[in-house]
């Protein structure tokens, strides 16, 4: 069934729509709860696994199936929309009658030393920080690991409330909504023997360079503070790749001590892929200005936190 069929135009009214106009993507709402599928006979979460106990405790059978919504103590305060602001005010006849929303909470508490300023830097890929919170105290966050429905009218009644202080933050919020749903599958060996060894290699190569005399000699930290972003270049199925190559993009050119170390480390790491039947070719170096569109479009970009650059997913 086309959604268009959902919506009852004789409800909706001059008022809903104007109220649409005051909103954007970014803003936060109040009191959403969040709600979703839940499998009772199969339950993962503390909510459906209670829907299956009342199920048996009535003596009935426990459904398969139940739409499930958190009990009020544990909801989240905040939601922000995660719609395209041009979908939540629609040009000309309306044809969606729901926006996107995620949930929005204080993270602090579970912060550990040091994470706060990791997560302000857009660090955590589950997480985006409010750059403008809805409280004074408290590290305020989107959780992108759930986005739900909610129907247009609810929002008539409702005030828009700023999450990001600048239009600079939601720009960034929505890339990091692009990204998250555009990364692609790659093969597990590619995760642990390329990617994650990277960001390993980076951080320890990092502290022995800032520790080395003279630094000049080891390349310094111009290795990695003149990388802009790494990405991979494939061949063949990116879930099994005959090949894989790093791509290295230079905000200003490497010299040649700082080319050497990343040569130096695809060397080490190529020796343990071919044992997986994976050849990993010679770093390639390069710009964005050098780099064609089309050429760019083929390459996988990875987050490497070691190079202290914001998630890019």
């Amino acid at each position: 069934m086309n959604l268009e069929a959902l919506i009852d135009k004789d409800e909706w009214s001059e008022d809903i729509d104007q109220s649409l106009d005051r909103f954007h993507q970014g803003h936060l709402i109040r009191n959403i709860p969040l709600f979703y599928a839940g499998s009772p006979t199969a339950p993962i979460t503390v909510s459906t696994k209670q829907v299956a106990e009342a199920a048996r405790r009535a003596g009935g059978d426990v459904p398969d199936l139940r739409v499930i919504s958190l009990p009020k103590a544990k909801r989240y305060p905040f939601a922000v929309i995660t719609s395209a602001t041009c979908d939540i005010a629609e040009a000309g006849t309306p044809k969606n009658p729901f926006i996107q929303v995620a949930p929005v909470f204080d993270i602090g508490p579970s912060l550990k030393n040091g994470e706060a300023n990791l997560l302000r830097a857009g660090r955590y890929g589950d997480f985006v920080y409010l750059t403008k919170p809805p409280r004074p105290t408290g590290v305020w966050v989107v959780d992108l690991r759930v986005a739900f429905p909610v129907e247009k009218g609810a929002l008539r009644d409702r005030k828009p409330l700023e999450g990001f202080a600048t239009e600079a933050d939601r720009l960034r919020f929505a890339r990091r909504l692009g990204k998250r749903v555009m990364r692609p599958a790659l093969a597990d060996i590619v995760h642990t023997q390329i990617v994650a060894e990277l960001d390993r290699w980076i951080k320890d190569d990092e502290r022995e360079a800032a520790q080395s005399t003279p630094k000049v000699l080891r390349g310094g930290l111009a290795r990695f503070a003149d990388v802009k972003r790494v990405a991979l270049r494939f061949e063949g199925d990116r879930l099994e790749p005959e090949w894989v190559q790093v791509v290295v993009f230079q905000d200003t050119p490497l010299s040649t001590p700082d080319k050497l170390h990343w040569r130096n480390w695809r060397s080490k790491t190529e020796k343990k892929l071919r044992k997986h039947g994976i050849r990993l070719q010679p770093v390639a170096f390069t710009s964005l200005a050098e780099m064609s569109v089309a050429e760019y479009e083929g390459l996988v970009e990875v987050v490497v936190s070691g190079l202290g650059r914001e998630t890019y997913y």
